[in-house]
């Protein structure tokens, strides 16, 4: 059996094709980094007004990062201390009730908003909620 040469893929991998070079896969990041920055600016430069700035912020805010901080940790905390096979201490000390709290205080936010968002879309509430 020959030594393998150095950059060569191992013997049993010879059929895999090796990846791109730097150059190629360097050039492909900025051109996708271009292209994701260059969207937002496009529809930001069209926009008549910052209401459609607001509008994606005020959307952002209202339910995924209320999902994402507020009703998801609380609610892992709880499906982690259920499983037996976890052991961690430190879940131990929060009352079932705080979890359930914070998870109940995260839905009724959400709730909030979206009982607001529909309510515009029906025309009952002028404006937005930075209005």
């Amino acid at each position: 059996q020959e030594p393998a040469q150095p950059g060569a893929p191992p013997a049993d991998q010879g059929s895999l094709r090796r990846p791109a070079g730097r150059a190629t896969s360097g050039l492909r990041s900025l051109a996708a980094y271009c292209i994701c920055c260059a969207i937002p600016v496009l529809i930001a430069a069209r926009a008549s007004s910052a209401a459609a700035f607001f509008g994606a912020i005020d959307l952002a805010g209202a339910y995924p990062v209320a999902l994402l901080w507020g009703l998801l940790p609380p609610l892992m905390t709880l499906r982690a201390r259920s499983r037996r096979s976890v052991s961690l201490e430190g879940m131990r000390s929060f009352p079932v009730a705080l979890l359930v709290g914070l998870a109940s205080l995260s839905v009724a936010f959400m709730g909030g908003n979206a009982a607001f968002d529909v309510a515009a879309l029906l025309g009952r509430r002028p404006g937005a909620r930075w209005q």
